[in-house]
């Protein structure tokens, strides 16, 4: 009975082990296969369409600006409000502004697209699959691993 229970417990741990690396070592293309579907679940839900990029990036301008678009290693200063799905805010610069130098790397790579699809003074939604984001690593407390995130960004100024 003891060897019994012994193979039991080893073959328990074996399979939650399997399991749990099915799930954390999706390759990028099969975890933007299900930011997709979660994406695309909630744009339908909330009766919201958006444009997509290459690389995943689903964006909707909801203002466009002068027309003016910045390119790789320009300073750019960003107004923005970060949310989960569930509307849970989780990161804010809504007044002072938040600047990076752009494509270099400095920020998710979600806002490294997103923000080149905008002139200043522009103003966008950008639904950022978990890859383009924070990944499997997730961030701080409030960010989950393979998360979601929906960003509205206003681009205020390139210098």
């Amino acid at each position: 009975m003891k060897n019994f229970i012994a193979i039991l417990s080893v073959i328990s741990i074996l399979s939650f082990s399997c399991n749990t690396e099915e799930t954390q070592f999706l390759t990028y293309e099969e975890q933007l296969k299900i930011d997709t579907k979660v994406i695309d679940d909630y744009l339908s839900s909330n009766g919201l369409t958006a444009d997509s990029t290459v690389e995943g990036l689903r964006y909707e301008i909801t203002k466009v600006g002068d027309g003016t678009f910045p390119t790789g290693g320009d300073v750019v200063v960003v107004n923005y409000t970060g949310k989960l799905l569930n509307g849970t805010v989780f990161d804010s610069n809504t007044s002072g502004g938040f600047s990076f130098s752009l494509g270099q790397g400095r920020v998710i790579k979600g806002w490294d697209i997103g923000i080149g699809l905008l002139s200043k003074g522009g103003e966008a939604t950008l639904y950022v699959p978990s890859g383009l984001a924070y990944g499997t690593r997730g961030a701080g407390s409030s960010i989950s691993a393979n998360e979601v995130l929906i960003f509205d960004v206003e681009l205020v100024d390139i210098r």
